[in-house]
């Protein structure tokens, strides 16, 4: 059990999250419990920048730190890299936090050495994190057998205190333009089924193949009567050609903001995609949310709703692992021996059991 110190004793709150755009979200659950913990203190978020904390609310923290990382760089380039260790020195120019939360839980050499900077520069008397022999730097928090077989919007509350089940991370309103855009899309589908399909992710190794997306995506219009909603980031908005066959009963809102993605996706009856932001805000929004696995580490994908789904195909790691292999992974064996006609299945057994179905 983590020894809290008491609200009187606290009045500076710094949080260490690291990663993209989803990881951010996920966190914002465990913001909200240092929040309700220290409700007079200043939370202070320390991210790899500002654009990837932009699906948080404005009232996840009162103030924002950047150190940036690179969290696409190689190890090598990020420990090497002058400004990274200037902006954590810069921690010092701060005022010290009463207390300091890493809420990252899986720890590389790399991380742990970053991170007991961190802790050094931001002069906090108290640091909790994810216990193990090698975090030296930490003076409580779980160990890190405790946060097996969790998800990692669980994981992030256990280490920031949270008490209860822990729930979904909070979502902005919904864009009115894209609900109106959805809105009409639903109106020319006979059936009036509507589906949001995330076809592309960063990643190669986390793609399930294009031509598998648009095969899906046909189903959905010609065998289900429905119509399609595209979402992915502007940089993705050119696989939008391969669907162009489906005329007006497909529609594409890549790149559009958070609340953009909200209104798509609360819009929608159901949501496919891959393991990636869009995905975890469709489970956020309650929208019955399928998602296709390959190497990740299953701690994303293991929400405890019954409107989510996931299907993994990974041949080198068992069940609960992530792949040995992750992002390099390019074996047919895993994802692309996914089936279009499986993934279908799912997405109508996901449906008539999550309440939703039209």
């Amino acid at each position: 059990m983590t020894d809290w110190p008491s609200a009187g004793e606290v009045d500076s709150v710094l949080a260490v999250k690291f990663g993209l755009l989803g990881d951010l979200l996920l966190a914002d659950p465990a913001l909200a419990a240092l929040r309700a913990r220290y409700p007079k203190a200043r939370l202070r978020l320390l991210a790899d920048s500002p654009a990837q904390t932009a699906w948080l609310r404005p009232d996840a923290a009162d103030e924002l730190h950047a150190v940036t990382i690179g969290v696409h760089r190689p190890t090598y380039r990020r420990l090497y890299d002058p400004r990274l260790w200037r902006e954590v020195l810069a921690l010092r120019r701060r005022p010290p936090a009463s207390i300091a939360v890493f809420l990252n839980d899986t720890l590389s050499g790399y991380q742990r050495r970053l991170f007991a900077s961190i802790a050094r520069a931001a002069r906090a008397p108290r640091r909790m994190g994810v216990r193990t022999p090698e975090t030296s730097y930490l003076t409580d928090g779980p160990r890190r057998e405790e946060l097996a077989g969790l998800h990692e919007i669980e994981r992030g509350w256990l280490i920031a205190g949270g008490t209860g089940p822990a729930p979904v991370p909070r979502l902005p309103d919904a864009d009115p333009r894209i609900a109106g855009l959805v809105a009409a899309t639903r109106a020319r589908a006979p059936s009036r089924v509507v589906v949001a399909l995330q076809p592309v992710v960063g990643k190669p190794a986390k793609q399930w193949p294009p031509a598998r997306w648009v095969e899906l995506a046909r189903a959905v219009v010609e065998r289900l009567g429905g119509a399609v909603v595209l979402v992915g980031s502007a940089s993705e908005g050119v696989a939008q050609d391969a669907f162009a066959s489906l005329g007006d009963r497909c529609v594409g809102v890549f790149g559009a903001p958070i609340a953009g993605l909200v209104a798509a996706v609360r819009g929608s009856d159901a949501f496919v995609g891959h393991d990636s932001g869009p995905f975890h805000v469709a489970a956020a929004a309650g929208t019955p949310a399928l998602v296709l696995v390959g190497p990740s580490d299953p701690k994303y994908s293991r929400y405890r709703l019954p409107t989510v789904r996931a299907l993994r195909r990974c041949a080198r790691a068992a069940a609960d692992e992530e792949c040995p292999l992750y992002l390099s992974c390019r074996d047919p064996a895993c994802l692309p021996s996914l089936g279009t006609d499986e993934v279908l299945a799912a997405l109508g057994d996901l449906r008539g059991g999550s309440g939703r179905a039209r």
